[in-house]
């Protein structure tokens, strides 16, 4: 599969630079690791190897490193539905992109945020985290299909399934990015079906499971990483 080969080239990546002894070469690669035991659903393996990522980026003072890395826990404890401690990550994360961080990650942390008051169900905080992304991403002039799609999710929250079609559209004909469209076909999936619009909704759904499919092969990864990597990394954050 393409996770297979995307995991042997990381893997022999992360061992080239254990050789040279490159303390911000691994941890960048551990980032990459950790996020595909986190598309496994390994999420403890997951947070331990982004862990032993932030300890090595906070030993060679990596701020933006470290922003970066601490982005990815927080995701992960988003995956194991922890929504209170993922929120309380991203605006640690938001507070270190505000004194080094680019504009637009600095828009993505406030979605990051926004998403999480979303699902905790406080939308006047989602709302003005939102838009709050949305302000610094007009005026870059950009289109960030996450917040897209995020906008979408929370529309579909909201029941304004109209609105979350139309975020939904305009990420699905603009990205190139797979994981995006597959969101965005799940929120128009969602909004065709509340909508009654079921033929609609039906082809969304294959849509989506059709991208996931395309994206990794679940069984072929999770062997992958079992082979490879034999939870050394596991091992080595218990020492």
């Amino acid at each position: 599969s393409n996770f297979d080969k995307a995991f042997d080239v990381i893997y022999k990546r992360l061992k080239l630079w254990e050789a040279y002894g490159s303390k911000k070469e691994i941890a960048h690669t551990l980032n990459l690791i950790g996020w595909m035991y986190r598309e496994q659903d390994e999420l403890d393996d997951a947070l331990k190897i982004h862990k032993r990522a932030l300890k090595l980026r906070e030993e060679i003072s990596d701020s933006v490193g470290m922003s970066m890395t601490l982005n990815n826990i927080g995701s992960v404890f988003e995956t194991k539905k922890e929504y209170a401690t993922a929120l309380e990550i991203h605006k640690k994360v938001l507070s270190m992109r505000k004194r080094f961080g680019s504009m637009k990650n600095i828009s993505r942390s406030y979605t990051s945020i926004g998403s999480m008051y979303r699902v905790l169900k406080d939308h006047a905080n989602a709302m003005k985290n939102f838009e709050k992304a949305l302000v610094i991403q007009n005026e870059l002039g950009i289109l960030d299909f996450f917040t897209l799609n995020q906008l979408g999710n929370f529309n579909n929250t909201l029941g304004n399934h109209k609105n979350a079609l139309l975020y939904g559209k305009k990420t699905l004909s603009n990205t190139q990015n797979n994981n995006e469209k597959k969101d965005a076909a799940y929120i128009m999936y969602i909004a065709y079906k509340q909508t009654g619009q079921y033929s609609k909704s039906l082809e969304m759904c294959e849509l989506f499971y059709q991208i996931k499919d395309s994206i990794y092969n679940k069984k072929n990864l999770k062997a992958t990483l079992e082979r490879k990597m034999q939870y050394r990394y596991e091992t080595k954050v218990a020492a």
